[in-house]
Parts: structure tokens; C-alpha cells; sequence
């Protein structure tokens, strides 16, 4: 590594941490201060523990836009103080003064792909369960009654109070699909400790689909094929911890407390719902895509500031444009998924194909 091409590494990597701090702050502030009404009045110790958790699901989506503005910032010093015409003339390639980032950049592919794996998992597990101990006496849990919690292996929980005092549901309802099969645990109360509800005054009612013909769909036919009835006390096992739960639905983290491996499996489970399935899938691409778009960002903006970069201030509006369009491609991505028009892997990964076309326009058009 030359002397130069170090010198322009440490400018890169000091600015794409410094910008990675910053963004990853911003969007934490945004995210986080709607929560924060609900925990007013609370230690300061937990609540900071809380928002720390957060770190690491922030600073694996900001880091694509982080690559992104240290390259164009680095690349635009670079050319407005006429270095490119310089090293041009002595024969100098900028691919090879730039080689050392590849190597970096596939240090933070790795890393962000490691982090979504391990770290941010169990982070936002934590950050659920510090949330919950610091909103135990506050409306946090409440937001979970009367939503249609929906686990693995197509099964929902939902239930129609909380109350914070005993932590216990009231008028709970969990519906599981197997095949043909549907069937449907009510009870008055319930407690959920881990994965396991513990009903009272329950009642377990099973419907075999299969038994029931569309066209002789009698009463009595309906009749024959449900069983079960009323149980003094029955100790459901659910496919999901309630942590993890939590963690999905209570608004206390960033995340939705899955890993990689997680979400692979839900994506592919055929036990669980479609549009669980489906969700699954989504998120699964949108980590992977989002690791390797510093990547794809750092390509695009080290080509476009080269060709049309002649000043600091015009790298950085091209950087700003650039991420822009990143985000607007990501969120139209999800929307299209989320509508049914795109499979998740299409809408998760459109941005870099994108902006990988438009790069390709840009630079035709400048010949």
C-alpha cells in the first residue's frame, strides 16, 4: 500500500465512522423519542440500557449510507484539489489507489451480516425485556390487547385485557392451523411465562376441515366434525417466547428479535401462516441486501463523483441524492412486497439493481 493510497484509506474509514455515528444517533433519536412518552417518570439507568440496545440494528442500516457520503466526501477532496489529474499524469490509476477499501468493505458486509446473526438478536431481546420492566406499570403492555399476535407455525394469540397488576390476560384466544385441522383454545385468564400459557377455565375446540363437505355442510355435519370441550386448567405450549413477542410487537425495540437463521427458517417453515411466511422473507432479504449495499453504494458513488464531481459541496450533494434515492427505492420495495405486486427478494434488492441501471445510464450518457 503506497503512502497516498493509505492516507486516502484513513480519510475514508475515519469519515465513515464519524458519519456512521452521526446517522446511526439521528435515526436512533428519531426512533426512539415516540417511545419515550411511555416511560416518563422512570430510572435513568434502564432507560439508557434501553436505547443502548438499540445500537446495533441502527448501525447496520445506516451503515450503506455511511460507505456512501465518506466515499463521495473522500472522492470530491480528491478531485477538487486536481490529486486525480496528478496521479493521472504519473501514470496512476485511482482503482489502484482506492484497492485497500474492497477488503474493507467486505470486512463490513461481514460484519453487518455477523451482527444481524448474533448480536442484534439478542440485543433487541434485551432491549424488550428492559422495556418491559420499565413500562410494567405503564401502558406499554396494553398496546398488545386485541392485536392478532401471529407465531410460527400458524398459530395467533390475541387477548382483550391486561392486567399489569397481576400480569395476566383476560379473555384469551389462540387459533392453530395443522392442515386440515383448526383448533381453538379460549380461556377467562391466562399467564404467559417464556413460550407457555397457563389458561383457566379454558376449553379446547378442535374443527377437522376434512370431515366437512362444502355441499352437505349441515349444521349437524358441523357438529360431528368439532370435539372437545371445557377444561379446568390447561398448559399451552406456544411455537414463540414471549420475549420474542414482545419484542415484535410492544413498539420497545427497533427490531423484531429474529436472526437470520430465524427468519430463513419462518420464511420456509410450511407450518407457519403465508403472510408470516412471506414477512419473514422480507426481513431476511432486507438485512442481507442492506449488509451489501455499502458495497454497491461505495461503487456507484466512487464512479459518479470521479465523473461528475469537481468540488466537495458537489460529491456531497451527489452522496445526498444518491442515499436519498436509497431509501425511497427501499421503502417502494417493501410497499410493493407488503401489497402482494413483488416477490420479497425483488423488492429487498431493487435498489441495488437500480441503482446499478442508472449508474450504467449515467456514465453511457457521459461518453
Amino acid at each position: 500500500m503506497t503512502l497516498l493510497a493509505f492516507s486516502l484509506w484513513r480519510r475514508w474509514v475515519v469519515l465513515a465512522i464519524g458519519w456512521c455515528a452521526v446517522l446511526a444517533g439521528l435515526i436512533l433519536a428519531l426512533t426512539v423519542s415516540d417511545s419515550l412518552r411511555w416511560v416518563r417518570g422512570a430510572d435513568l439507568g434502564p432507560v439508557l440500557q434501553w436505547v443502548a440496545m438499540q445500537v446495533p440494528a441502527v448501525v447496520v442500516r445506516v451503515m450503506p449510507v455511511a460507505a456512501l457520503t465518506a466515499t463521495a466526501i473522500t472522492v470530491g477532496e480528491l478531485v477538487a484539489s486536481r490529486e486525480t489529474v496528478a496521479m493521472w499524469a504519473g501514470g496512476i490509476r485511482l482503482g489502484r489507489i482506492v484497492r485497500p477499501w474492497w477488503p474493507t468493505l467486505a470486512l463490513v458486509i461481514a460484519g453487518s451480516l455477523a451482527v444481524s446473526e448474533w448480536v442484534t438478536p439478542w440485543a433487541e431481546r434485551e432491549a424488550s425485556v428492559l422495556w418491559w420492566s420499565i413500562t410494567e406499570d405503564r401502558p406499554a403492555m396494553h398496546r398488545l390487547v386485541r392485536q392478532d399476535l401471529l407465531m410460527p407455525q400458524a398459530t395467533s394469540v390475541r387477548f382483550e385485557r391486561y392486567e399489569a397488576a397481576t400480569d395476566r390476560l383476560r379473555v384469551v384466544r389462540v387459533v392453530t392451523f395443522d392442515g386440515d385441522r383448526v383448533t381453538v383454545v379460549t380461556a377467562e385468564s391466562a399467564t404467559w411465562s417464556a413460550n407457555v400459557l397457563t389458561l383457566s377455565e379454558g376449553s379446547v375446540v378442535t374443527l377437522d376441515l376434512a370431515a366437512l363437505d362444502r355441499t352437505t355442510a349441515t349444521p349437524d355435519r358441523v357438529a360431528d366434525a368439532l370435539t372437545g370441550g371445557r377444561s379446568p386448567l390447561t398448559t399451552l405450549e406456544l411455537p414463540e417466547a414471549r420475549s420474542e413477542t414482545v419484542a415484535r410487537y410492544s413498539g420497545g425495540t427497533v427490531g423484531d428479535g429474529r436472526s437470520l437463521s430465524r427468519q430463513w427458517f419462518v420464511a420456509g417453515d410450511p407450518g407457519s401462516a403465508y403472510v408470516e411466511r412471506r414477512a419473514a422473507a422480507l426481513r431476511w432479504h432486507e438485512k442481507v441486501a442492506s449488509a451489501f449495499g455499502s458495497l454497491t453504494l461505495a461503487i456507484a458513488t466512487l464512479t459518479l463523483a470521479v465523473s461528475f464531481a469537481r468540488t466537495v459541496t458537489r460529491a456531497f450533494a451527489l452522496a445526498s441524492l444518491a442515499g436519498l434515492g436509497w431509501l425511497i427505492m427501499a421503502a417502494a420495495g417493501q410497499w410493493l412486497v407488503v401489497a402482494g405486486l413483488v416477490a420479497p427478494w425483488v423488492g429487498a434488492w431493487s435498489p441495488h439493481g437500480v441503482t446499478l441501471v442508472v449508474l450504467a445510464v449515467a456514465l453511457g450518457l457521459r461518453r
